[in-house]
C-alpha cells in the first residue's frame, strides 16, 4: 500500500541541498579527510545530494581519495542522479545510463541555449511562458520519446521550482551535461562558434560555464575558446580544473603582452591558483612590459601563491621597479608566511 492509503495526511517533501555541517562533525577525522578530498577534487555540487554523496563516499572509501578526473566523477555522478532508484520519482525506465545521460544532455543544451532554466511538467494548456515543455526536448514526436524525457525530468537531476515547474538541482550539472552532449555532437568549428561567440566577438556570458566544461572534456576541440575570450572564463574557475586555470592565466598575460587587452580592475582573479602558477608569476615579474608586471602582481594578490613571498619581497625592495608596482607587491605579500629576515627588509621601506 502507498503512504496515502496507510495514513490520513501525507505530504511529499523535497530535501534541500546538503551543507558541510550536515555531513561533518569536528571529531570525525575520516569525514574531515573525505570533505577535504571533495573540495580538492572540486566536486562540491555532487556532495550536496545524498545519492551522489554516497557515490563519492564509496569511491573515497575504496581508494582513500577521490580521483583527479573531474569529468569522469561528474559523469558518474550524473548517471547516479538520473538513474535514481526511487520508484515514486522514476516510474518508468526505458533506457540505459548512457541513453539517459544523452537525453539529459540534450535537455541541458535546450535550457542553456534558449536561456530558459525552468521546465514545465504539467498540462500543456496551462504551461507558463518561458518554460521548456517536454515536446521541446524530444528527438521524435512520439509518446515513447516523451516518456523517456519525462523520466529524466522526474529524476534527481531536477528540483521543484513552483507548481508543475522544475529546475536543475545545480547549475553546474546543466553546464556539464550540455557540454558533454555538445562534445559528442560532432559539430564543426563554424557551428560551435555560432553557438558560443556573440556578434561582438566575445563569448556569451551565460554559456561560460558550459564552455569551461567543454574545454575540460575535449581540450583539443575547444581550446580555441580561450583565444577568443579568456576573460569570460574568470567567473567559472571555481568549478574548473587546473589545466583551464593555467590556460586562462597564460592567455590573459599574452593578450596584455600583445596589447589586445588592458588590465581591468573588475576582473575577478581570485580563482587562478594551480600548480605552476608561482613560476609563471615569477617570470612575468621579470618582463619589461609594465602591464604584464601589473597583471602578474594583481593575480598574486588575488590568488595567493605559495612560496612566492621571497620573490615579492625582492621585487618590493627593488628601487628600479615602479613605485606603484612595489606597492602592489607589498599588498600581495602574505605577512603571516614571512620569515624574520624578510620582515626586517620590509621594515626598511617604512
Amino acid at each position: 500500500k502507498s503512504l496515502s492509503e496507510l495514513f490520513r495526511s501525507v505530504r511529499i517533501m523535497e530535501l534541500l541541498p546538503l551543507h558541510r555541517s550536515d555531513i561533518s562533525s569536528p571529531d570525525d577525522s575520516i569525514n574531515s579527510e573525505f570533505l577535504s578530498s571533495v573540495e580538492h577534487a572540486e566536486v562540491v555540487p555532487l556532495a550536496a545530494r545524498p545519492i551522489t554523496l554516497d557515490l563519492l563516499r564509496r569511491i573515497f572509501n575504496r581508494a582513500g581519495s577521490l580521483p583527479a578526473d573531474r569529468v569522469e566523477l561528474y559523469r558518474r555522478g550524473c548517471i547516479a542522479l538520473v538513474s535514481e532508484p526511487d520508484d515514486l520519482r522514476r516510474p518508468s525506465r526505458h533506457d540505459g545510463p548512457d541513453e539517459q545521460l544523452a537525453h539529459a544532455g540534450r535537455m541541458a543544451a535546450v535550457s542553456l541555449l534558449t536561456g530558459r532554466p525552468l521546465f514545465w511538467n504539467g498540462p500543456a494548456v496551462l504551461q507558463e511562458p518561458d518554460t521548456i515543455a517536454i515536446e521541446d526536448c524530444v528527438v521524435e514526436n512520439t509518446e515513447a520519446h516523451r516518456i523517456r524525457v519525462r523520466a529524466v525530468l522526474e529524476s534527481a537531476l531536477f528540483t521543484g521550482a513552483g507548481a508543475n515547474q522544475l529546475s536543475w538541482s545545480h547549475a553546474t550539472l546543466a553546464d556539464f551535461l550540455a557540454a558533454d552532449w555538445l562534445c559528442r555532437a560532432s559539430m564543426d568549428r563554424t557551428a560551435l562558434r555560432a553557438i558560443f561567440v556573440s556578434p561582438g566577438g566575445n563569448l556569451y556570458a551565460a554559456l561560460s560555464g558550459m564552455a569551461a566544461w567543454a574545454f575540460d572534456i575535449d581540450r583539443a576541440q575547444f581550446e580555441w575558446l580561450l583565444e577568443v575570450d579568456p576573460v569570460a572564463f574568470l567567473t567559472v574557475l571555481d568549478t574548473s580544473g587546473p589545466e583551464l586555470r593555467s590556460k586562462v592565466v597564460n592567455s590573459l598575460l599574452q593578450r596584455v603582452r600583445l596589447g589586445t587587452s588592458i588590465v581591468r580592475f573588475e576582473w575577478d582573479l581570485s580563482k587562478l591558483d594551480y600548480p605552476g602558477l608561482r613560476d609563471v608569476i615569477s617570470a612575468a615579474l621579470r618582463e619589461s612590459n609594465d602591464d604584464v608586471v601589473e597583471l602578474a602582481l594583481r593575480i598574486a594578490r588575488a590568488s595567493p601563491v605559495p612560496e612566492l613571498e621571497t620573490t615579492l619581497v625582492d621585487f618590493a625592495c627593488d628601487d628600479a621597479s615602479l613605485t606603484y608596482h612595489r606597492q602592489l607587491a607589498l599588498l600581495a605579500i602574505g605577512a603571516d608566511r614571512l620569515g624574520p629576515d624578510q620582515v626586517d627588509r620590509l621594515r626598511g621601506l617604512a
